[in-house]
């Protein structure tokens, strides 16, 4: 997809700032004087995860607004509110099993978010409900969700169980037209935490929508935010907004954060998710917190490589990294040499079932001895087409 003008992308940011100041309105009014190409507003916007944003915001200056645009941005809108609310009631149904059942969740992403970050639910749009869960107890929760009616999208993850679970597998169970997914990686790295019991410590109870839920701390969630974001090579504005918003809103302890994102090696993911949100939207996060969290010099000159914030912050990213980028990162961050075989061979060479399931071809040794060839040498492809392109 082409990038977005200037002018479109400037406009995009604005209305996706954490705080809408009387500077910001004035800037929007003059950028929609100036004119804009309609159509590739609202394609950009779709992109980024932005229509329910720009709908609200777009709402004072409705007379420089075309009304075309104003009826989509409005059904927008409307779609995006009435999925969370029917999330929301699905979720509630899990939850009231899930408790009783002594099986321990975590709320996570779109859903965790929308409520307290947002002025409104509605504004933050989100395809399922993102929950994490123990490997551990798979085996009750998928009986628990079969139990309620939940119908699995992904059949053959049924007898997948122990640490390949763990980094390997989300599987998606949907009721009602809501599709929970079930996560068993905590901040979405290929290996084990080095306090993995720490982040089960973490959770708190927080209510969204009349719901009392359970989220993880500020600090894990910021921490999975930014990893998450680098997982999709922050392709989406919407990530980085809500960067932006959970620094600016939720009361993250920071030194917290820095001592976890050390303990878990990750400093370089949420250091450079950090510092691209900070020069999207600046003052959203605080100067004192970058310093303390700044990487390895390594690290730092790694991520500004391969996601260099300027073609993050004018949408020309060429490539994507790989989504396991991160837990590269952990193991460099964490100098452990005992974690990389495992972890690299889980990457490189998952189980064929889980291989034939996801990139739907046949199970024969053909194919799937080009398929781990292709993930060998995937990441030198990457690498090589970076380096010609940053030349």
């Amino acid at each position: 997809m082409p990038a977005p003008s200037p002018a479109l992308l400037r406009l995009l940011v604005l209305c996706a700032a954490p705080d809408l100041t009387s500077a910001i309105r004035e800037e929007v009014r003059g950028l929609l004087v100036l004119g804009l190409d309609w159509e590739s507003l609202l394609s950009s916007a779709r992109r980024e995860g932005l229509m329910p944003l720009l709908a609200k915001r777009l709402e004072d200056e409705a007379r420089l607004v075309p009304g075309t645009v104003r009826g989509e941005l409005r059904t927008a809108a409307y779609r995006s509110t009435a999925n969370n609310l029917r999330a929301l009631n699905t979720l509630g149904l899990f939850l009231d099993a899930a408790g009783p059942a002594a099986i321990p969740v975590a709320v996570t992403k779109g859903l965790r978010l929308a409520d307290s970050l947002y002025d409104e639910p509605g504004l933050r749009p989100f395809q399922d409900v993102d929950l994490l869960a123990r490997p551990n107890d798979w085996p009750r929760l998928r009986d628990l969700l079969e139990r309620l009616g939940f119908c699995s999208s992904a059949p053959l993850l049924g007898p997948v169980s122990g640490r390949r679970l763990r980094w390997l597998f989300a599987p998606c169970y949907e009721k009602n037209g809501v599709v929970l997914e079930i996560h068993f990686a905590g901040l979405g790295l290929h290996l084990p935490l080095a306090d993995e019991d720490g982040l089960w410590r973490s959770l708190e109870r927080r209510t969204i929508g009349g719901l009392l839920v359970p989220v993880l701390s500020p600090e894990y969630e910021l921490a999975s935010l930014c990893t998450h974001a680098m997982q999709h090579s922050y392709e989406r504005l919407i990530w980085l907004a809500d960067v932006a918003r959970f620094s600016r809103r939720e009361r993250v302890d920071w030194a917290k954060l820095t001592e976890l994102c050390r303990r878990e090696g990750i400093r370089g993911p949420v250091a450079h998710g950090l510092e691209i949100t900070e020069k999207v939207w600046p003052e959203s996060v605080p100067r004192a917190a970058l310093e303390a969290l700044a990487p390895a010099p390594f690290e730092r000159r790694l991520a500004r490589f391969f996601w260099p914030a300027n073609a993050v912050l004018r949408r020309t990213m060429s490539i994507s990294l790989p989504y396991y980028a991160p837990t590269l990162f952990a193991l460099l961050g964490r100098k452990r040499a005992s974690l990389a075989p495992r972890a690299l061979a889980t990457i490189f060479f998952p189980p064929p079932a889980w291989v034939c399931w996801t990139y739907h071809i046949a199970c024969r040794p053909a194919p799937l001895l080009r398929h781990y060839a292709r993930r060998l040498f995937w990441p030198l492809w990457i690498l090589l087409k970076r380096c010609l392109t940053s030349a």
